[in-house]
């Protein structure tokens, strides 16, 4: 079996009065592509902001490329190859989608200006 590029186990997320997450499994392997469904409240954005390093679950276990990871911050998983991005339609309308993808992460030229190319 192909090594997960991701792999999260029990993870469990908390809050007063709710438990979002209650030991989720997770994993996506090379070439793989996933979809989360589910009601409100059901857990979707919380394990999304785990996986994105947003915030830290109070359990389980995440691997990144079969090593034990736990991010520190949304940065730190980006720098690793982890990068969220969020289903609002039109975070910057004037914007291509690339440059919105890449919107705190723009190549930049010499003077530090944001490269075209």
């Amino acid at each position: 079996m192909v090594t997960p590029v991701i792999e999260l186990s029990r993870i469990e997320k908390e809050y007063p009065g709710v438990k979002p997450l209650d030991k989720v499994d997770f994993a996506v392997r090379p070439g793989e592509i996933h979809a989360l469904l589910g009601e409100n409240g059901a857990g979707k954005s919380t394990l999304i902001r785990v996986m994105g390093g947003a915030i830290k679950p109070n359990g389980g276990n995440m691997t990144y490329l079969g090593k034990p990871v736990s991010w520190q911050s949304p940065k730190q998983a980006r720098a690793a190859g982890i990068h969220v991005i969020h289903q609002e339609l039109a975070l910057f309308p004037e914007l291509s989608v690339a440059e919105n993808i890449l919107v705190d992460a723009q190549p930049r030229n010499g003077l530090g200006l944001i490269s075209g190319r």
